[in-house]
């Protein structure tokens, strides 16, 4: 909480408030976040091994398992022997684990990563895009999201007359349409 209300410039006290906040909607939501227990950590291997497990068809599992451990288990997710045991949970090899917890490997993918959410304005997170055109920052009541994706939808069919839809759960996309 000191170092969100340092970073963000704001009392103890809001930050208290507003994680406060945070908490309560997750719960709603069904989940059990302990962010005044989370471990201030750079995410960038995070984002490495994330990029590793989209390759082996498991992104959804790495990043589902990445948050969980963040908010809810207080697991320093810049620590390698952390990463390592959440990556082999979700069934990723070791060996390829620990290569790319020891090089480079999948910066530049990273750092494409920071340099398209900059182009589209993120600058901090939660922040959801929808069709590269629609951003919402924060964590956001159900109405800005209802608003949004319907605002979203309206242009798309409009910009792609005859479009059916097919009905189903559909899935997330990331930012390079890989996981479509």
């Amino acid at each position: 909480e000191e170092h969100l209300a340092e970073v963000k410039g704001w009392s103890l006290a809001q930050t208290r408030e507003i994680t406060a906040n945070v908490v309560k909607m997750a719960e709603e939501e069904g989940l059990d976040y302990h962010l005044d227990k989370s471990v201030v950590a750079n995410t960038k291997k995070a984002h490495r091994l994330l990029h590793l497990a989209k390759t082996q068809g498991k992104g959804d599992e790495m990043k589902e398992s990445l948050l969980k451990a963040y908010f809810t288990d207080a697991v320093n997710i810049d620590d390698d022997a952390s990463l390592l045991t959440l990556a082999k949970e979700i069934g990723l090899d070791e060996t390829a684990v620990k290569e790319v917890l020891s090089s480079d490997k999948f910066e530049n993918e990273v750092d494409q990563d920071i340099y398209e959410s900059r182009q589209l304005g993120v600058r901090g997170v939660p922040f959801f895009v929808l069709d590269r055109k629609f951003g919402i920052s924060g964590a956001q009541q159900d109405e800005v999201f209802d608003q949004t994706l319907e605002k979203a939808w309206n242009e798309y069919a409009k910009a792609n007359p005859g479009l059916e839809i097919a009905g189903g759960q559909g899935e997330a996309c990331d930012v390079d349409d890989k996981n479509c």
